[in-house]
């Protein structure tokens, strides 16, 4: 980090690149224009370094430190002609903070130092001199106020008193007695300061380099810091600047451009020249410039080049004196995410920047907002209520309160929000008929959460303060009711539902986003695959660039009322003979879906898992849905109640689900196993191509487990190949969502072909928090500092990472050849890929929606 006083932008000095580290982000930007051509008024540049050395001690400047402000000032003087202190020819200066990284808090600039009562007396008219004393005024506040802590509610007594003595008289008036104010800010700064105020410039530039430096400890910078994450030693640059004065008889106006479109991204200028006076309309930038054309065109020429040289979209702030412009700020323009990425690709086409650079430019997450549509605008919103963001996107339509209320005004062309209490899979279809998803329980990987994210819905979950009585078909929230049929909106970005119908704006996935996806996937070392549940599913995740299927759900298919009936055929049989009739009505309807699911996806990889809910979701809960079930099926509605009772458990997600259900009842798995390979050899033999499934068994916690399913996946290929007479070629894998599984990953993976981390339930059974329920704790602990976040949001590295990282290691140690990849929610978070690619896994697997950012994080995550 450098310690030296730095000059630029002084006519004729040699360029000099000073890096933010070193002299903060406001020097170094105006350096580099000024390097670029640009004209910046002549300015003095303070290291971070000098700012810490002085916190260290007392705050004070050494000695030394002075001498080096004040040679950095003679250069100043030497290209302005104008000298600091001098009544005849005042050199002016301002003093302003140079952050490192931008941050709320800091001290406001002190500026007008270099005025006297005796150069203010040599101006050649009142209304100069006013003006001079107004600014000495201000510097003489700034400075007792900053440097010298004292209370600003003094000044602003002085100014009520003045401005109560003569009610025409307010600050903004022509004739306000600036002189007199001047006098008496002088006065209280004078006997409030423990040490003498200082009246000579030199001495004031001192004190305002001090000033700045202390606004770094101030409590509001402090806490700012602390909010965020920022090091409290950081510290900060100082920039010295020749302030421009109003009272040369110079004509001097101000304003403000940006060259592109914040919104599109589209090269097009937009500004405006303020004019001295406030009666004055601004001249804009765009239009003929009212007369101004020559100043006009050399604004619009300095940021063109400045953004040709920086590769940055900036708001640049300028001043124009006597027809000169000069460059004076510059601040990130705040675009869209889709104008960043058309920027970032404009930029790399034209060789400003590196393809690797408009891939390490654009934060993934961002890409939410034009992979679903969003709120329009300048619209008046009324907010209801606010609950958890668990699905992206803005969706408008009727309220609905059950699955089959959504489908059927689905089914009339109405766009309908399904509100619950909280989904089960038996809410598959409304669910896939509704625009949006409302729950009052919840957290971000409920299977509300999940399956909107899958199916690109917008969602939110625990809705605190709202009330769902569904059979009366009404929702109150925050004590207003709504009906049935009622419009209301969801913002599942923001987590907020908003009255009535509001207008949104479409999705948008445009060719430089294409273009940008594409140099990522050029860079990026892991498999991005993607979590499905239907061939729609499939469809969309190859558009969005998937590689292949990291995770089919298949009991997703099994909820469509023609396949459900034949499951709870099979569940519910009494016979064998049943029991078979009921397999013999699910095997065609399954085949066809997987079918239409190889077709999609043909000679791309497809990861198929197994069974792994427990048999009572495919029930009914409710009374009446029990009885409506028993009347088809011709069983005892007591009797039926009780077998749904028999299987419903006190734990289910620990219970008798996944590998332990298809042990206990292998026909399931056949049947599915054997579909799955008829599926494969019928498209393969279509199109000439070799389809080779791979099969994932589910919740494994035993090397034993996994070997008794694999050998009776072996027997169903065995089956299938004597019935078809084809030779079936598949891989079998292991889901570790078990910290036991991990702990023996080398026993499981000498058996299996892949390895893929189920992160979602490897989270619920590592940190033994049922993910439904830890809404109601965690934002706590993250708002106490007892988390970081969620652990269902980002991989909690130090714990489930630490498991993770520990059974890929047990795991490749004992079959070097084994693949291994995530398939949780976890698959499409940037901060849970980075960690993936250092470790080294194969393939990442998300909802398809979040496709696109895991490509883009993926790459990110290997240059980096």
């Amino acid at each position: 980090m450098s310690d030296e006083v730095v000059g630029f932008g002084q006519g004729g000095a040699r360029p000099v690149k000073l890096s933010i580290d070193s002299y903060g982000s406001k020097a170094a930007r105006l350096a580099a224009m000024a390097a670029c051509g640009l004209t910046v008024p002549p300015s003095v540049a303070l290291p971070v370094s000098a700012c810490q050395k002085a916190l260290a001690t007392d705050g004070n400047l050494s000695v030394s430190f002075q001498v080096d402000i004040s040679r950095g000032v003679r250069g100043l003087q030497r290209t302005t002609r104008k000298w600091l202190g001098d009544k005849d020819n005042p050199l002016i200066l301002a003093v302003r903070v140079s952050p490192v990284r931008a941050q709320g808090g800091l001290g406001i600039p002190v500026v007008y130092i270099g005025w006297t009562e005796e150069a203010i007396a040599l101006l050649p008219d009142e209304n100069h001199k006013r003006c001079a004393f107004r600014q000495l005024a201000n510097a003489v506040r700034e400075l007792a106020v900053n440097a010298f802590d004292v209370a600003e509610f003094l000044f602003d007594d002085a100014l009520d008193e003045f401005e109560q003595s003569d009610e025409s008289a307010t600050a903004d008036a022509a004739d306000f007695d600036w002189f007199g104010l001047y006098r008496a800010y002088l006065e209280i700064a004078e006997r409030e300061c423990s040490v003498p105020f200082p009246l000579n410039p030199s001495d004031q530039l001192f004190q305002a380099v001090r000033a700045v430096w202390k606004s770094w400890d101030r409590p509001k910078a402090t806490t700012y810091r602390n909010l965020y994450g920022i090091e409290n030693a950081g510290g900060l640059g100082v920039l010295i600047q020749v302030c421009i004065p109003w009272t040369d008889g110079a004509e001097v106006s101000s304003g403000w451009i940006a060259v592109r479109c914040e919104n599109t991204g589209a090269n097009k200028i937009f500004g405006e020249i303020y004019l001295p006076s406030n009666d004055q309309k601004p001249i804009s930038l765009n239009g003929n410039s009212n007369g101004r054309r020559k100043i006009a065109k050399d604004i619009i020429h300095q940021a063109s080049v400045w953004e040709m040289k920086s590769a940055r979209a900036e708001r640049l702030e300028f001043i124009i004196v006597d027809e000169k412009a000069f460059i004076i700020d510059g601040d990130p323009l705040p675009m869209s995410t889709a104008a960043d990425v058309t920027f970032v690709v404009e930029m790399a086409k034209v060789e400003a920047i590196t393809k690797k650079e408009a891939v390490m430019r654009i934060d993934p997450a961002r890409l939410i907002d034009i992979l679903h549509a969003r709120l329009a605008p300048d619209q008046k919103l009324v907010e209801l209520g606010r609950g958890l963001s668990a699905s992206p996107g803005a969706a408008t339509g009727r309220l609905v309160f059950t699955a089959s209320a959504a489908e059927a005004l689905k089914s009339k062309g109405w766009q309908v929000i399904l509100v619950r209490a909280e989904t089960t899979p038996e809410d598959i279809r409304g669910m896939q008929a509704a625009s949006a998803i409302v729950t009052i329980r919840g957290g971000l990987t409920s299977h509300a959460a999940v399956i909107a994210r899958g199916t690109g819905k917008p969602c939110i979950v625990s809705m605190s303060g709202m009330q769902v009585d569904a059979e009366n078909k009404l929702l109150e929230i925050e004590g207003r009711k709504f009906s049935e049929g009622d419009h209301i909106t969801v913002d599942g970005s923001s987590g907020i539902i908003y009255d009535g119908r509001c207008m949104l704006h479409p999705a948008e996935v445009s060719g430089d986003l294409s273009t940008l996806l594409e140099w990522a996937d050029e860079f990026r070392r892991m498999k991005v695959l993607a979590n499905v549940e239907s061939p729609a599913d499939a469809e969309l995740a190859i558009r969005f660039g998937a590689e292949g299927i990291g995770l089919c759900r298949t009991e997703h298919m099994l909820f469509q009322p023609d396949r459900l009936a034949a499951m709870r055929g099979i569940i519910l049989a009494r016979s064998a003979d049943e029991r078979l009739a009921a397999v013999g009505r699910l095997v065609p309807l399954l085949r066809d879906d997987f079918i239409a699911l190889f077709e999609v996806m043909r000679s791309l990889p497809v990861t198929i898992r197994l069974f792994d809910p427990p048999l009572h979701e495919f029930l009914p809960k409710a009374p009446a849905d029990i009885k409506l079930l028993a009347e088809t099926m011709g069983l005892n509605f007591k009797d039926l109640t009780l077998t749904i009772e028999e299987l419903s458990e006190t734990n289910p997600m620990l219970g008798n689900r996944g590998c332990r259900l298809l042990i206990c009842n292998p026909e399931l798995a056949k049947t599915l196993v054997e579909v799955i390979f008829e599926a494969a050899y019928e498209v393969s033999r279509k199109h000439d191509i070799n389809i080779k499934p791979e099969i994932m068994v589910p919740l494994v916690a035993l090397s034993s487990e996994f070997i008794a399913i694999s050998r009776l996946i072996d027997d169903a290929a065995q089956l299938v190949d004597h019935r078809l007479d084809t030779n079936v070629h598949y891989k079998v894998g292991s889901m570790i969502e078990l910290p036991r599984a991990a702990m023996i990953a080398e026993r499981i993976a000498a058996e299996a072909d892949f390895f893929s981390f189920g992160t979602n339930d490897l989270t619920q059974t590592t940190f033994g928090i049922s993910r439904d329920d830890a809404v109601a704790f965690l934002t706590t602990y993250e708002q106490m500092g007892l988390m970081d976040k969620d652990p269902f949001v980002s991989i909690d590295e130090d714990g489930v990472g630490a498991v993770i990282e520990m059974a890929t290691l047990k795991g490749r140690e004992a079959n070097p050849d084994l693949q291994i990849g995530i398939c949780g929610e976890h698959g499409g978070d940037p901060d849970s890929i980075h960690f993936c690619e250092r470790l080294a896994l194969d393939y990442v697997s998300c909802s398809p929606f979040r496709i696109p950012i895991a490509r883009l994080a993926a790459a990110q995550a290997t240059l980096s």
